[in-house]
């Protein structure tokens, strides 16, 4: 345990003071990121990257594998070390070690991997979910017209079922299903026993378990399913309005 503390302390130290001394004729500058610019350099072959401050100085030593931010909504930027992931704030103060396996930008709140087990942060790198979960889905708005927030759910797994919680990590829907997708026009896919049916953000089922695969509802309030071996079109509350011209299936 010790040993890991000086570790941990010995890491913030050397990010905190820069050893590097920033040279044209030593490093590349690849792009501006958020008020810093990326620069490269080669090591022993390798491409390893640091960021700069408009001062020509380094908040970020030339060591990393990978240095990103992809959006000014998102309020750090990411930096990879020896396989894993770090974020430091965008005005350079504050820098996370480096320990997630993998940070997924597609989504506020994003989601994290650390020992193989997954979590969320916020666009400002705080931890709001513990990882904790085999596998997790974004957060989506139950119902789309009213974008509410705090209506938003997540799918997530634990012990092999698959339930829905909040931004709070409450379980909103309880852990039951052996499959399971987002929520689109208030309606999500679930499966167990091996059929597919949709359920509402309560978690009572609207459409029977009956369909061997399905896909999301589209913005007319349509989806493709599979019933019988044949693929069909139902409407949100199950009814079918014809033969599908094309299959649509969902990797859930």
């Amino acid at each position: 345990m010790k040993y890991l503390s000086l570790l941990f302390v010995l890491f913030y130290t050397h990010c905190a003071i820069a050893q590097a001394v920033y040279s044209q004729d030593k490093f590349t500058e690849v792009r501006d990121l958020q008020g810093f610019t990326i620069v490269s350099h080669q090591v022993a072959g390798t491409t390893k990257y640091g960021l700069i401050d408009m001062s020509k100085r380094f908040v970020l030593e030339p060591q990393y594998d990978q240095i990103k931010a992809w959006s000014t909504i998102i309020k750090f930027i990411a930096f990879k070390y020896n396989g894993k992931w770090g974020t430091m704030s965008v005005d350079g103060k504050t820098i996370g070690q480096p320990k997630y396996s993998s940070i997924d930008f597609l989504t506020i709140p994003m989601i994290v991997v650390l020992n193989d087990k997954r979590g969320f942060i916020d666009e400002s790198a705080n931890e709001i979910i513990t990882p904790q979960y085999d596998s997790a889905g974004y957060f989506t708005y139950t119902d789309m017209d009213k974008k509410d927030k705090a209506g938003m759910l997540a799918r997530v797994k634990r012990n092999g079922k698959w339930g829905f919680i909040n931004k709070m990590n409450q379980t909103v829907i309880p852990f039951q299903y052996d499959g399971a997708s987002r929520f689109i026009l208030m309606l999500a896919p679930v499966m167990k026993g091996g059929l597919w049916g949709y359920i509402d953000p309560t978690g009572q089922l609207v459409i029977p378990y009956k369909y061997t695969r399905v896909g999301d509802f589209n913005k007319d309030g349509e989806a493709n399913v599979e019933l019988n071996g044949k693929w069909i079109v139902i409407d949100r509350k199950g009814n079918k309005l014809k033969d599908s011209e094309e299959e649509d299936e969902e990797d859930f």
